[in-house]
């Protein structure tokens, strides 16, 4: 069984996740957490038809979901894939089985939108609670941001990416100003992360508004 798991060769792997699928469960339950592995990038060959699989088999794939919250929480793509595949799909009963793994993620930075959205939605957390997390997350990064920009006070981003356009084609040249201005893009792109984690979180903030 579990040389159906993604084979060496990837141009198998469909044929590998409909033999899976064929097979259906329980016959595969000893491969299930090999399964969530395929969901860490749904790009893969066989990725979909194996996430559809695993959405339809209910409680006996919590407890291997649980672990991967747990043991996982920072892989911020597969916890993603997780959210958007299976969790997102799931009724009340099967997500208060993972309550004590979505709340921990709800205090961290990474799919703790998603998390405190799922939260809010089986009504584990009222609205209250979930403003009261959005306006915290809010003004803590708003402070973090202000810190960022104040310790790269002067710094152009939209000046330096226009400077890295110029010689983009130069493979040389690009290469050069990218190792002298390393710095300042790292500076850039964490600055423009900050603002669009703000820009979810107001966004987070107008939907459960608006759905209470």
């Amino acid at each position: 069984m579990h040389l159906l798991l993604q084979p060496l060769d990837k141009g198998v792997w469909d044929g590998a996740a409909e033999v899976i699928v064929r097979l259906g469960y329980p016959r595969v339950n000893v491969i299930l957490p090999g399964l969530l592995v395929w969901l860490q990038d749904l790009n893969w060959p066989g990725a979909m038809r194996i996430a559809d699989f695993l959405s339809e088999i209910g409680d006996p794939i919590v407890p291997h979901v649980r672990d991967v919250l747990k043991k996982h929480k920072e892989d911020e793509v597969w916890i993603y894939w997780l959210f958007e595949q299976i969790i997102d799909k799931w009724d009340k009963s099967k997500v208060s089985q993972i309550e004590e793994e979505l709340i921990d993620i709800s205090n961290g930075k990474i799919n703790d939108l998603r998390a405190i959205n799922t939260l809010f939605n089986h009504n584990v957390f009222n609205l209250v609670e979930v403003k009261r997390q959005l306006t915290n997350k809010i003004k803590g990064t708003i402070i973090e941001l202000e810190e960022l920009e104040k310790k790269y006070s002067g710094v152009d981003c939209i000046e330096l990416e226009r400077g890295f356009k110029e010689v983009l084609f130069k493979p040389e040249l690009s290469r050069k100003y990218h190792e002298e201005n390393k710095e300042l893009f790292s500076y850039c792109g964490y600055k423009s992360y900050l603002q669009e984690y703000i820009r979810e979180i107001e966004e987070l903030d107008k939907e459960v508004s608006n759905f209470a």
